[in-house]
């Protein structure tokens, strides 16, 4: 997990784990509930802010940037929730804990 990264003290992995690697899922995920599913479906983000806007609009909070990695995990959280994502409360609860 990106945030026990974090909390060792290894905040560069951490920070690719949950705000480039996690936040790749989102996208795809976003995209895949799309049809057809829009885009470069080797670089998802390119030109997301256009194809996307509504995820657009969150991106702030999903990659605040390196000192904010565990802002970034609850924003993922939440964003993944709100899509209707089933988490496993364990996990989730694992998350909130440690961000």
């Amino acid at each position: 997990m990106g945030l026990q990264r974090w909390h060792r003290g290894e905040k560069l992995s951490a920070a690719r784990f949950v705000q480039g690697h996690a936040l790749d899922r989102l996208i795809e995920l976003d995209a895949l509930r799309q049809t057809p599913p829009p885009g470069d479906p080797f670089n998802r983000e390119r030109r997301l802010e256009q194809r996307q806007p509504a995820l657009a609009a969150e991106l702030p909070l999903l990659v605040p940037g390196y000192e904010h990695t565990p802002a970034a995990a609850r924003a993922l959280l939440h964003a993944l929730r709100q899509r209707g994502a089933v988490i496993h409360p364990v996990l989730g609860d694992a998350i909130l804990r440690l961000a």
